[in-house]
Formats: structure tokens, sequence, C-alpha cells
């Protein structure tokens, strides 16, 4: 008796507490949206590379499509819309900022731009679709809502040369199961797949069986898990130098990093007498570096006693014509360059000034190069991306009839920030989409053999000096 008469009080007394407890709550979260959102956006970024805290940016996109249902016109969506991803764009790019402190003295002016103006501008991509996806009818928003969101990040990964950063799809570059779908539905299916999931999950909590569903069938493209199927070269070796930024072309330093190149070259190949393949990374060296007889004459010396048909591959700062490229070149132990790139799609604000504004800077910067072509050294095939390029999939998808995919890159202008392990996925990515192995080498960080699934076979650590062996 004493439990039928006292059970029904304490429900009372827990509701009339509860409603205490979340009416202050509920009445912060309908007069302080803009505010809530930003919060949601910045804490969604924590869903990329190094954490991968998914939740975190399911949780966001669900509170925003529900503000966006909420708001009576079109004008208030996309101002939610804007909010939202100004948060997570400046949250999740915040490490590009880095570069600017290398030179600060003389990029100081750029850092506002960097830091605010690139979340800025990016956010208009998605504030504006979902500004017009308002006006669609009721019954159909939250669709046109999600569609909007869906195109915006295609919009931002085409136009203006495109910058297809931070997906939500990068958000699974550790699950294997998932990312096991990429040579079905690519980057773009993926990313869709992920905004539409992540827009519902906790809108409609029934979704949250769809994840198992896809994360089940995605599983089922996992075939022949065990095994590589690469084609690398036998006897690769990366020379992961770890020199820093702000000492890379200083000239009191630019003799000693040579000479660590060498060294270090050396040392990993001791005692081995097959054909060797040392990768050094990109802008390793340069023409006015080799212009110098007594450094010339150095590397003529390490390639000629290189094993018989040895190579050497690396970043290449060329100048011809009057025009600085950023190179690969593969030379022969007679010191001979038997195949070149130069880097076709550079980083803009970094490789060239856009809009004409090389004129007002007086950064004059890098040519363009020829688009990504299929390379050879020996018997081998591959397809070089330098740098920025890993990030577009339109160019590893002329791996077609290469053995492998070759990555060169320089993060150290990012130092121990997010920035160079967001790029380590994106090489991941092109692996898995492709079906091709990649060996990815960074001056100072992540390098790594990747295999056809995506999978790191072996990597070295972000600023660390060591070498990463193929055998």
């Amino acid at each position: 008796w004493n439990l039928k008469f006292w059970t029904p009080v304490r429900v009372i007394l827990i509701e009339l507490k509860f409603e205490i407890w979340t009416k202050p709550v509920k009445t912060w979260l309908n007069t302080h949206p803009k505010t809530i959102l930003f919060c949601l956006g910045c804490l969604s970024a924590l869903a990329m590379s190094p954490i991968y805290a998914w939740p975190f940016m399911a949780f966001g996109y669900s509170a925003l499509l529900v503000f966006l249902l909420k708001s009576s016109k079109w004008k208030t969506a996309a101002l939610y819309g804007f909010i939202f991803f100004f948060g997570y764009f400046l949250s999740s790019f915040y490490w590009i900022s880095n570069a600017l402190f290398v030179d600060f003295g003389t990029w100081w002016w750029a850092l506002p731009f960097s830091f605010v103006g690139l979340p800025f501008i990016l956010s208009c991509f998605p504030a504006v679709l979902i500004g017009w996806a308002f006006i669609a009818p009721q019954k159909l928003k939250p669709l046109a809502f999600v569609v909007a969101i869906i195109a915006a990040d295609y919009a931002r990964g085409h136009v203006f040369t495109g910058f297809p950063w931070n997906f939500p799809a990068h958000t699974w570059a550790h699950n294997e199961a998932v990312m096991a779908s990429l040579p079905f539905i690519g980057l773009y299916g993926l990313n869709a797949l992920t905004i539409t999931l992540f827009s519902i999950l906790f809108f409609i909590p029934r979704s949250a069986a769809g994840i198992v569903i896809i994360t089940l069938i995605a599983s089922g493209f996992w075939q022949n898990s065990n095994t590589t199927d690469n084609a690398y070269a036998d006897n690769i070796t990366l020379i992961q130098a770890n020199i820093k930024q702000h000492e890379k072309w200083d000239p009191k330093h630019i003799k000693g990093n040579f000479d660590r190149y060498i060294s270090m070259s050396k040392s990993a190949i001791k005692g081995k007498t097959s054909p060797q393949t040392i990768i050094w990374p990109e802008t390793a060296i340069s023409q006015n570096l080799l212009s110098n007889p007594r450094v010339n004459e150095k590397l003529e010396q390490f390639l000629s006693a290189l094993p018989p048909e040895s190579h050497l591959i690396t970043g290449f700062l060329n100048q011809h014509n009057g025009a600085y490229y950023n190179s690969l070149i593969v030379m022969n132990t007679s010191g001979e360059i038997v195949a070149s790139y130069d880097k076709h799609h550079l980083v803009p604000f970094g490789e060239y000034m856009p809009f004409g504004l090389d004129t007002l800077t007086g950064f004059t910067g890098f040519s363009h190069g020829t688009p990504p072509k299929q390379m050879t050294f020996g018997e081998q095939k591959f397809l070089p991306l330098m740098c920025y390029e890993v990030i577009f999939p339109p160019y590893s998808a002329q791996s077609k009839d290469s053995d492998f995919i070759l990555n060169l890159t320089n993060d150290a202008w990012f130092g121990k920030t997010a920035g160079p392990y967001q790029h380590f996925d994106h090489a991941r990515f092109r692996a898995a989409e492709n079906k091709k192995p990649i060996i990815r080498l960074s001056g100072n960080g992540i390098s790594a053999f990747i295999d056809s699934h995506g999978r790191v076979l072996s990597a070295t650590k972000l600023n660390t000096q060591s070498f990463l062996s193929k055998e």
C-alpha cells in the first residue's frame, strides 16, 4: 500500500523538479539561438582528425536542422546556417594561420584574413543555399535543408579552384568499414550520406539504426581485408629530415639541411646491394642549390655510390624560363634527370596570389605546371601528386594504369596542429577511392606507406627525424 501511495507522488515531484531545472534552459535556448549554433559549430570540428568525435557533429547538424525548421524567414534560416558553419570553419581551419608565424614580421597583416576571412567566405556557401531552400513547401523543408548543406560542400569543393577539406565524410578516416564504400560512392557520395544521417540522427532517434545498417552494408564491401595487393617497388626508402620551416631556406642552415638528407640516406641503405629508390620530400633541394659546384659534386658522389639502377626521387624548387616551379624529379645514379613533374594545382594565397593580388602584395609565387601525369622509373609507374593536389579526387583518378600514387608534401608550415593530421587523411581517402596504394612523404611527417584500402601499413610520427623503408 505504501509503494502504491508513494510512487505517484514521487513521479509528480520528480517531474516538477525536472521542469524547474529545465525551464531556464529552455528559455535560454529559445532566446540565444545564434550563440548556441556558433558553439555547436565549433564543437562539430571535433569530428575531424585527429579526434574523430563524430557524435559532436551529429548533434550539431541535428540541432541546426531543428533551428532551421523553426525559423520563420529565409533571412533567419540563412543567418542560422552562416553562424553555425562560421563556428565550424573557424575551429577546424585555425591551423592555417600558423603558417604566417614562420615570417610573422612580413605577413602579420594577413592574419585576420586567414583566421577570420577564410571561414567567413566558406560560410557563405551553406548560408546562401539554405536561404534558397527555405522556399520549399513546409513538408519538404527538412529534405531541402539537407540537400542545401550537401550542395554547399560540393560547391566549395569546386568553386575558385576548390577546397574539399574537412567534409563530414572525413570523420570516417579511421573506420575501415565505412571507408570500404569509397570505391563505389566516392568522397562526395559518402559526404552526402554522412550529412543526411547526421542531420536526422537526434532529430529522429530511430535513425540511429540507420548508422548501424549503413555500417553493416559498408562492411560487405570490405573484401580481402587481410591482403594488401600493393605494387610498390622493392627497396623504397622515405627520408623524413624534420627540418623546421624557418630554417629551410636560411643561408646559415641550407648546407646543413642538404648534408642531413645525404647522411640519413646513406644510413638508411647501408649494406644494401640491390637497386634502391630513395625519396626526399617536397622542395628538399632547389635549382639554386645545385648551381653550387660543391653541392652538385656532393650529390653526384652520393648518387654514383648507390647500387646500380638505383634512383633518387625528390621535391625540387625548379627555375626555368624566368619562372619558379614546385617540382618533382627522378634522378639516376649518373645524376641525370630521367623524369620530372611541375606542380599543377597551386595553393591560392600560399603559392600564388589570385585576383591580381600579386601586384598589390609583391608576392609572385610559383607558376602552374601541366596536370598530373604518369611517371616511370625502371619498370615502375606512378602518379605524382604534390602536396595540396592529393585533396582533389579527380587528380588521383588518373592513377588507373599506375602501380602507386606518390604524394610529396611539406607540412612544416603548420607545426604541431590538426592540419598535418587532416592532410594525411586525404591521402588515405585517395588510396581507398582508387584502390591504389599511396606512398606519402612529408618533410616533418606524417610519412607513410598506405595500402589500396586506405590502411596505414607503416608510418612515422609528426615532427620527428626518421626514415621509413619498404623492402
